[in-house]
């Protein structure tokens, strides 16, 4: 009986853990949206030492708390809204994108990946 218990804890199955988890994902989802920022201005000044210092902190952060970044900077695929977000005023009908800035994913208390930010994508 008390491994199953300290099982269940484990695997997030107590309201505690669903509480961690959420707040968790929040803070994730937030340093998710400064590091897309981070990567907009980099964007401008690409040899701005701090900024990249910055952003090298707060992706190592990301990581070491268990997001993964995905979507290859630069390349062309197609939209897929569940994934991909239009930098404001690049939106377009074509199918074809360009990611501009990559997204996260994490994992919920049951192992299943979710995207916790989208990555962000504009017209070719």
């Amino acid at each position: 009986m008390e491994d199953t218990v300290s099982e269940l804890k484990a695997n997030y199955h107590t309201p505690e853990k669903w509480v961690e988890y959420r707040a968790k994902k929040e803070i994730l989802q937030r340093l998710g949206i400064l590091y897309q920022e981070i990567s907009t201005l980099l964007d401008k000044e690409q040899n701005n030492a701090g900024l990249k210092w910055i952003s090298h902190e707060v992706e190592t952060t990301m990581l070491m708390n268990g997001a993964s970044l995905f979507g290859d900077v630069n390349s062309s695929v197609v939209f897929d809204p569940s994934i991909h977000e239009f930098i404001r005023g690049t939106e377009t009908s074509d199918k074809q994108v360009r990611i501009r800035h990559a997204g996260f994913l994490w994992k919920d208390p049951t192992g299943n990946p979710i995207v916790l930010l989208r990555t962000k994508v504009s017209s070719q």
